[in-house]
């Protein structure tokens, strides 16, 4: 039974508990079988550091089976998961050993730069078959070395990257990667006393390394956001297709992007040779305008038709 996590703390004087799909603290009644998760941090600017556990605090393993961008090849299991802003996984849970028990999804309160407040240690509480061994074949790109790097700051009270805000218009395009070839990047995280959850627009990529806590276990698949916490730098590896044009990357934390930390990569190198293909550089484009939906509704027709256009456009093609 998937289920669409989205923790925004909720604060009452000087306690804080944090909403699971808009409820604060939640019960959720399971049964003693395996559960699947869909975990989504949709905080505007707090990370998690997430654990399962009853009440002799043993923690409860994870079977991490997907992350942001879909399955990754087999399972991962894990006790404890690093979940940052707009961060996704899907995990298993097997309760068939708690009949008759409650188990609570526990948060550190003293995780990364977060405020502490009473009860953010707390998210929800929860009181068969097996997981399959292999699950998809993925075609990551290979590392080529580093070919860009980034640094996300905070300068003269601004939140940049490179030393560049996005309100900086005629300098906010960092990048120019050549369509349908794979670029490595480096993402550092160096303004002090704060995390950054980079999402990078358009690719799913592959974590690299990350110094500090190294890449964990579960980031196994392609993912769209890495977490940063203070200091680190993380490499990752994407193929940037299939589509040429404009694009955001910035910290996923609402504040941080909201005050201009985010840069433009433009696939392709369009703004300069709009013959390459600009498609997306100008939002009030009438091709993008809101229109009612003309296609087909049935099913069959979806799964014959439509979806295998998306499956040829061959975003992961082997090396």
């Amino acid at each position: 039974m998937p289920i669409h996590t989205n923790a925004s703390p909720v604060m009452f004087t000087n306690v804080m508990t944090l909403p699971v799909n808009g409820v604060p603290w939640p019960y959720l009644d399971v049964e003693p079988r395996k559960y699947r998760f869909r975990l989504l941090d949709g905080s505007p600017s707090r990370s998690y550091k997430i654990t399962i556990e009853p009440s002799n605090g043993n923690e409860v393993p994870m079977a991490v089976v997907g992350t942001d961008s879909g399955f990754i090849e087999a399972p991962v299991t894990t006790d404890t998961m690093i979940l940052g802003v707009a961060e996704r996984y899907e995990i298993i849970v097997d309760f068939s050993s708690y009949a008759g028990q409650n188990l609570t999804m526990k948060n550190p309160r003293d995780f990364s730069r977060n405020e502490d407040y009473a009860k953010t240690n707390l998210v929800i509480t929860a009181g068969n078959g097996l997981v399959p061994s292999s699950l998809v074949d993925l075609n990551f790109p290979t590392d080529t070395g580093i070919d860009r790097r980034f640094r996300f700051e905070r300068s003269n009270g601004q939140w940049l990257v490179n030393s560049v805000g996005f309100a900086d218009v005629n300098n906010r395009i960092l990048a120019a990667p050549t369509q349908g070839s794979p670029e490595v990047w480096g993402l550092g995280n160096s303004s002090g006393g704060w995390a950054h959850p980079i999402h990078i627009h358009l690719v799913d990529f592959k974590v690299l390394t990350c110094t500090n806590r190294g890449v964990e276990s579960y980031e196994a698949g392609f993912k769209d956001t890495v977490f940063l916490d203070e200091g680190e730098v993380a490499t990752v590896i994407a193929r940037f297709h299939p589509w040429a044009g404009q694009y955001m990357f910035h910290c996923h934390n609402t504040v941080h992007e909201d005050q201009d930390m985010m840069g433009v990569f433009d696939v392709n190198n369009t703004k300069a040779n709009p013959s390459r293909g600009d498609q997306f550089s100008d939002p009030l484009n009438p091709a993008f305008a809101a229109k009612p939906y003309s296609g087909t509704t049935d099913l069959n027709q979806i799964r014959t038709t439509v979806l295998p256009v998306f499956a040829n456009l061959d975003i992961y093609p082997s090396d």
